[in-house]
């Protein structure tokens, strides 16, 4: 909790040495229990580490690649079928009756192929988000498509902030900020 009538110091780490010693770093302490996991996709061979304390190491499928992010670093995902974060040996499954919320940037290039975004993959497209070739976003539940576009698609060349929430009985789309309806 912040004072309203004393200063709090609060320390902010970018990375760099000039940033000052990493002695005051607590990169595990930054996520509490309530966060499944954080990956900042900064390396391209698995495991994609897990920035929480569960250590929740997610793998990648197909051919990836670092490439230069919206923040910092992040993971060039080629197009095609099999290139993905596989969450499936990281989480138990989540689907639209768990609350949740699952966010992410995205850059998308004018593709023709399906891309998973990351998902739950093994032995069915169950629980995945992804990018159809039409560019459209989806969450799918191995039953219903929960697209973020219905009649139409991302933004192309674009960075995107999307996040999917669950209620545990309604899911939500927003991109960039704003519900989508």
């Amino acid at each position: 909790t912040l004072s309203v009538s004393s200063d709090t110091v609060l320390y902010i780490y970018y990375g760099g040495p000039a940033a000052g010693s990493a002695t005051n770093q607590n990169k595990t302490g930054v996520w509490d229990a309530n966060y499944i996991g954080v990956w900042h996709l900064k390396e391209a061979v698995t495991p994609a580490a897990d920035s929480t304390s569960n250590g929740r190491n997610a793998s990648f499928g197909g051919v990836v690649a670092t490439t230069a992010g919206k923040v910092n670093q992040g993971i060039n995902f080629p197009g095609a079928a099999a290139d993905e974060l596989n969450l499936s040996s990281a989480i138990t499954a989540f689907t639209n009756t768990d609350p949740y919320s699952a966010s992410f940037w995205i850059y998308s290039g004018n593709q023709s192929n399906f891309v998973v975004v990351f998902g739950q993959t093994t032995g069915s497209w169950s629980d995945t988000i992804f990018v159809d070739s039409t560019e459209r976003l989806s969450f799918y539940d191995n039953t219903t498509h929960y697209y973020a576009y219905p009649s139409g698609g991302l933004p192309i060349n674009t960075w995107v902030h999307a996040t999917l929430t669950s209620t545990g009985s309604a899911l939500q789309w927003y991109i960039n900020g704003v519900a989508l309806v």
